[in-house]
């Protein structure tokens, strides 16, 4: 059988371990650095537009990435 003690013992308050928003620098939260980390994203595109793409890239030995960067380039060129 299990032994339960016959007083409760109260945890302790803890204090706030996040500290208040005085102590972050202003200049950290304002301004951040370009990150060159490369992250996945998402596209939802047809079956054949997919394939042509993929194949496209292949044909010149181009990374995917990289001909998605130089097509997103020339449009905002484009469109401003």
């Amino acid at each position: 059988m299990v032994q339960v003690p016959k007083t409760f013992h109260a945890m302790k308050p803890v204090a706030n371990r996040k500290g208040s928003p005085d102590d972050v620098p202003t200049l950290a939260t304002l301004h951040r650095e370009p990150s060159t980390k490369k992250v996945p994203i998402q596209i939802k595109l047809t079956a054949e537009l997919a394939r042509e793409f993929r194949v496209f890239c292949a044909a010149r030995d181009l990374d995917m990435s990289a001909a998605f960067m130089l097509m997103f380039d020339e449009y905002r060129k484009a469109r401003g």
